[in-house]
């Protein structure tokens, strides 16, 4: 069996690396949209003047302690919890959308760091120190910059869904922590 026939082809290569980029996008787009709904969660919270009202009564309440201070203080925990939640939705989010590109992160073997597919080293050359690079890169060499960029955006990929996934999980527990403390806050 001779190489050609052997792993991924060109053209192979090229959708698989669109298609790594096509997914970042995508998690883009989705915390871009939970940003937002979260977003909104924060100004109804803080710009309702019955929550702040409520808010208000709550901290005047823990003077006594009875069946009402103990609402007064499940409540409050419940903001707590629901403040810390929404914060740290927001913060997997913002860092889902950071997006690390330095590629000298992924120090292996054989891994193309200063690829000429990558802007970053793109713009660090002058133009006619690209232009050379880009007209001596060898077949081979090309096939395993793909492949590098393949696995650099794959490692991105992954960190900006795990961000993600983790924002939603809070974010869930930031919505339900929400009707809670606006239960709560009828009995206050």
């Amino acid at each position: 069996m001779n190489k050609e026939t052997k792993g991924y082809n060109q053209e192979e290569i090229g959708k698989t690396l669109e298609r790594i980029n096509y997914w970042i996008s995508n998690c883009d787009t989705k915390i871009s949209f939970a940003l937002a709904f979260s977003g909104v969660l924060l100004g109804v919270f803080f710009t309702s003047n019955t929550i702040q009202n409520s808010l208000v009564a709550l901290f005047e309440q823990f003077s006594e302690l009875d069946m009402y201070n103990i609402v007064v203080l499940l409540t409050t925990l419940i903001f707590v919890a629901f403040v810390i939640c929404l914060t740290l939705s927001i913060w997997h989010f913002f860092m889902g959308l950071k997006g690390s590109v330095d590629s000298t992160v992924f120090d292996q073997d054989d891994l193309q760091t200063n690829s000429l597919l990558y802007f970053g080293t793109i713009q660090a050359l002058k133009y006619t120190e690209f232009k050379k690079e880009v007209q001596n890169i060898t077949k081979d060499e090309l096939g395993n910059d793909y492949l590098s960029q393949i696995h650099i955006n794959s490692v991105i990929c992954q960190t900006k869904f795990n961000n993600y996934k983790k924002g939603i999980i809070y974010l869930t527990a930031a919505i339900i922590l929400f009707v809670l403390l606006n239960i709560g806050f009828l009995f206050i």
